[in-house]
């Protein structure tokens, strides 16, 4: 791996894509890789950020949960979740940073690689509800076939559009791990019966998929083949939500990434979200994030 870059101030409690390394461009993707030698201060940001602990191993604080984390272990941070390493040794963390105008530009793309309502939204949820810690751990073949997308990218020229494809080249292959992941015996918890639970995250990345529309949670019953109070049960106990709670919750945060885009009016972006008119959009808007569709995106904008 090439020489490491320089690394952000990880010190900054909320820090901006631009922040994140001292470049005045914005760019949709930045890479760099982290040796850590004790700590890298838990902190918080406002996009995506996928983490590959390339070498040595250390503990992963994330929320309130704390995970050992070692060489192939994947960790997807969605934004506002604050986050921190620990080591007694080193330990290499090699970071991939999405600006949301990367996940807003290639959304459609990225939501039909399998795994990936997994990895980016049902894990990272379920992750503050679950006891056991849950993530996408690469096997050694696995991991050198991440590895060198990572060589190619710390070799090539530093070319915004080369980086840009080479980090869909990763999140198409990672996301196609995460899809393989043994789900039900990792994520069973919370007196969920083992066999249950890969039906129960079926049902939430069919949520995920189908956000937008007028959803009968019978029919989805029905795809589960279990009975409607039965399903009902399964999915709160798994989740800790309804799956009207889940879908508001899919709603809302595809808003947010919405409002990052400056033709998307509040209006076009409820009705995009499966809203039927805007107050009930920025009611369920605030509910959830503490500020109005027109505030989140002049912060948005002037970031």
């Amino acid at each position: 791996m090439a020489e490491v870059r320089q690394v952000p101030d990880h010190e900054i409690y909320l820090w901006t894509f631009d922040k994140a390394q001292k470049e005045a461009k914005r760019e949709y993707v930045k890479y760099y890789a982290h040796i850590l030698n004790g700590a890298l201060a838990r902190h918080m940001h406002d996009f995506y950020e996928i983490n590959l602990i390339t070498g040595g191993s250390g503990k992963h604080f994330v929320g309130d949960k704390e995970i050992i984390a070692s060489r192939g272990d994947v960790f997807v941070i969605p934004p506002h979740i604050r986050h921190g390493y620990s080591c007694k040794g080193n330990m290499t963390v090699y970071h991939i940073l999405l600006s949301n105008g990367f996940m807003a530009a290639f959304a459609p793309f990225l939501k039909q690689l399998p795994g990936y309502a997994m990895l980016f939204h049902i894990e990272p949820m379920l992750r503050g509800r679950l006891e056991k810690a849950f993530y996408l751990r690469l096997d050694r073949a696995e991991f050198e076939r991440v590895n060198r997308y990572i060589t190619l990218i710390e070799e090539g020229e530093d070319v915004p559009e080369a980086q840009t494809e080479k980090a869909l080249h990763i999140l198409s292959l990672i996301a196609v791990l995460s899809a393989k992941m043994n789900a039900p015996r990792a994520l069973n918890d919370g007196g969920v019966p083992i066999e249950r639970v890969q039906t129960i995250i079926e049902s939430m990345e069919y949520i995920e998929k189908n956000f937008a529309e007028k959803l009968r949670f019978g029919e989805v019953a029905a795809r589960c083949a279990v009975s409607y109070s039965t399903f009902l049960r399964l999915f709160k106990d798994f989740s800790g939500v309804t799956p009207a709670e889940y879908q508001m919750h899919c709603r809302i945060e595809n808003a947010a990434k919405l409002l990052t885009n400056e033709g998307e009016t509040v209006l076009s972006t409820a009705l995009s979200c499966g809203f039927y008119d805007s107050s009930h959009f920025i009611r369920e808007f605030i509910k959830r994030k503490g500020v109005s569709p027109a505030d989140f995106r002049k912060h948005a904008a002037n970031t």
